[in-house]
């Protein structure tokens, strides 16, 4: 067998073809500590830090069952006005009523906050969860743009969600929730007692206190209602083994306690909820000018 430089020039003696003989450069290998250069490390290179302080990691969303509730928190971005007023909120109420029938997505219960919402929610699988807050997040966006007169987004980044999967954790989720207000208020040094009109605790059957019954489900109102009742045990039975919410049970008992005015007839809703008088209160509102 003839070597490969003996066939070489065989080759090209009897095809006149030029073959060249010079030997071809090596790859020169980066280092990752190279800058400036293709590969390696460069300022601003990598996966974008997020749009926000509370930037939300993308990773996989923990499965979702028909019998477990999430908390789904949406945060506002930076320059939209606080979502404690009356036109906003009720812009927000409306996109909850519209997706009431959502197939595979239940929004049980709300909180609206001045730059982010609080939901519990329930879902029948990991991705009818997405859909359904996808779906609230789309169009409360384009409602607040026209109210506002703005363009771009409204929600800072993915929504984070946990998913509750015991009795205990359903009662401590819907007394977070629900007294939400209460909570930031009694760091405050005051004690709210009454219920959130800017919640769906007019709507919520689990308080102790006497005074809070919640608004009838069927009826008249039923189409102004912006929640749906529950269909997972720990929703509907399983958090009452704790013991029912009440409404001053996230302030302590020392502080100044304010009575809350919230009535429900601007969202066409019949009926006002408001503490008891007694000695020691004084006029007061949860919500923000």
């Amino acid at each position: 067998m003839a070597s490969p430089r003996t066939s070489t020039r065989n080759r090209t003696r009897r095809t006149g073809a030029r073959v060249s003989t010079r030997r071809r450069a090596q790859a020169r290998q980066l280092l990752l500590r190279s800058r400036g250069k293709r590969g390696g490390y460069r300022a601003g290179a990598g996966r974008p830090r997020g749009r926000s302080d509370h930037y939300v990691p993308h990773v996989r969303r923990p499965a979702v069952t028909p019998h477990n509730a999430v908390h789904v928190t949406l945060r506002v971005v930076e320059g939209v006005p606080s979502l404690r007023r009356r036109r906003p909120a009720e812009l927000v109420e409306d996109v909850f009523r519209a997706e009431r029938q959502c197939k595979g997505f239940r929004l049980v219960h709300y909180a609206i906050r001045s730059n982010h919402l609080h939901l519990v929610c329930e879902a029948e699988d990991r991705q009818s969860l997405s859909r359904g807050v996808q779906r609230l997040c789309s169009r409360m966006a384009r409602a607040l743009n026209r109210l506002l007169g703005r363009t771009g987004r409204c929600f800072s980044d993915r929504f984070h969600c946990c998913v509750i999967r015991s009795p205990r954790q359903a009662r401590n989720l819907l007394a977070y929730v629900l007294l939400n207000e209460h909570k930031d208020r009694a760091a405050q040094g005051v004690r709210l007692g009454g219920i959130d009109r800017y919640s769906s605790g007019m709507f919520f059957d689990g308080w102790a206190d006497s005074y809070a019954r919640p608004l009838p489900r069927e009826g008249p109102v039923a189409d102004r209602i912006p929640v749906t009742g529950p269909k997972s045990w720990l929703l509907r039975v399983g958090w009452r083994r704790h013991g029912l919410v009440r409404t001053t049970e996230k302030a302590p008992k020392t502080a100044t306690l304010v009575r809350i005015r919230s009535s429900t007839s601007d969202n066409g809703l019949e009926g006002t909820w408001k503490a008891p008088r007694c000695a020691g209160l004084r006029n007061g509102t949860s919500a923000e000018p």
